[in-house]
């Protein structure tokens, strides 16, 4: 009877990975290109978000984030939800915001440095410290940030562009 239900088992793996369908060589060279596409897009047009899965302290150790973090820039507006681990060298009164922020971009540059990498430079000056957000955005839509600031300790976080597939 057991030997019975495993080959059943079996046999309906077997059927459903067969079903499930491969992308040809060709098909996948133009979703690479689509995505490089829409990366850009996104970059030249000042409008995207990144959600960050890793953060890399400057005297701590790097680690994994349980909870999905994120940047998103729309226009002439930063929304950075961001959690930071390090030095504060000067907190405003009741500890600050943070990295927990909406912010009015002062300064936005965009260009490729790389065949497959963009660097984008967002400057920001609030009440409590002035900000610079360097992103290194990939092709592929992996990213990376920067955060350096006048009160903090300098902070980076890694992740992955929202890249919405059509």
């Amino acid at each position: 009877m057991k030997v019975r239900i495993i080959g059943i088992i079996m046999q309906a793996v077997a059927c459903i990975s067969c079903t499930v369908s491969r992308l040809t060589p060709a098909e996948k060279e133009a979703r690479q290109q689509q995505v490089a596409q829409m990366v850009a897009d996104s970059l030249e047009g000042a409008h995207f978000k990144v959600v960050f899965d890793y953060v890399i302290p400057t005297r701590m150790q790097p680690r994994h984030l349980t909870t999905p973090y994120e940047v998103r820039v729309k226009g002439d507006t930063l929304n950075s939800y961001l959690p930071y681990f390090g030095v504060v060298y000067q907190v405003p009164y009741g500890g600050g915001e943070g990295l927990i922020f909406d912010a009015h971009i002062d300064g936005y540059q965009c260009h490729k440095v790389k065949r497959d990498m963009y660097r984008v430079e967002i400057y920001m000056n609030r009440r409590e410290d002035s900000y610079v957000y360097t992103f290194d955005i990939f092709d592929n839509g992996n990213a990376d940030l920067k955060v350096s600031c006048r009160n903090r300790d300098f902070i980076s976080y890694r992740g992955q562009m929202d890249v919405k597939l059509k």
